[in-house]
């Protein structure tokens, strides 16, 4: 079975992907012969290049590391931090995981502040 991918020839944008393509193509749209379906997980569209490229890695940022980097908290943190023993610091990062859970982490484009 033949995949294609269907994408506007203007700006790359793409429409379809599929293993059946209508005939005539309608105006102002190409297609794409691929060696099979693309890796979803793995591959996204560039419009660019009108190709399926690797998806890059997501990066994510600790918050508890916000905590100590972000200036709105930094100083009052580190004072905090570097007065409590090694036992104390381990419960208060502790119980930051707990409260934060799920919010824990953050993409890179995300804004620190939880909403």
């Amino acid at each position: 079975m033949a995949w294609q991918a269907l994408y506007e020839t203007a700006t790359g944008r793409l429409v379809s992907v599929g293993s059946v393509v209508a005939e005539p193509l309608p105006a102002g749209l190409a297609a794409l012969a691929l060696a099979g379906p693309p890796n979803v997980d793995g591959e996204m569209w560039d419009a660019g290049t009108r190709a399926f490229v690797a998806r890059p890695a997501k990066v994510l940022i600790d918050r508890l590391d916000d905590l100590i980097t972000d200036s709105r908290y930094s100083a009052d943190l580190i004072a905090l931090w570097n007065a409590l023993n090694a036992t104390n610091r381990n419960r208060l990062r502790t119980g930051l995981i707990r409260l934060l859970g799920s919010q824990r982490w953050r993409t890179a484009g995300e804004a620190v502040d939880l909403r």
